[in-house]
């Protein structure tokens, strides 16, 4: 059975054009959840706190009305990511790039996210973030969908849906 989200790690590409979205995405979840939020930079992130960490996580608070912590990793994008939030224990992932693999769903990009052992909100390059009124999750006989349910069903209740 899943854990209940206590933290929240997020990283956004530094080549993605809408790197605000990826960020609203991980603040309103983070305050939804009463989740500490903690932004993983590596060398392709995008640098959301600049070289002073401190006056960086003042700003970011001032702007979103969040706390933030930054780890650093020598990892690349995604190697990055899912080994600081196995490392930390993390359970939540909000990940803002460009879809390696595109296709129909997304479907292409099982490899990047298999390394993963925390659940993860892909915003692409081209998506813009809502919180979400209504959440929709059809079920099937597969023992995998019904495996998803305790996810879907603790952010349904975070965002009252």
């Amino acid at each position: 059975m899943d854990k209940k989200t206590t933290s929240i790690f997020f990283s956004i590409d530094k080549n993605v054009p809408n790197s605000e979205e990826s960020i609203k995405a991980a603040v309103s979840l983070s305050k939804k959840c009463a989740c500490e939020l903690t932004y993983v930079f590596t060398s392709e992130s995008l640098d959301i706190l600049g070289a002073n960490l401190e006056d960086g996580a003042r700003n970011f608070k001032m702007k979103y009305f969040s706390d933030i912590k930054q780890v650093n990793s020598s990892q690349g994008l995604w190697k990055g990511l899912a080994e600081e939030s196995q490392k930390y224990d993390c359970n939540l992932v909000v990940l803002g790039a460009t879809p390696i693999k595109s296709s129909l769903f997304g479907g292409g990009m099982a490899g990047a996210v298999g390394r993963f052992e925390a659940a993860i909100l892909f915003i692409g390059d081209k998506s813009t973030w809502t919180e979400p009124r209504y959440i929709l999750m059809p079920l099937d006989s597969q023992s995998e969908t019904r495996q998803k349910f305790f996810r879907v069903s603790e952010l349904a209740k975070m965002y009252r849906s």
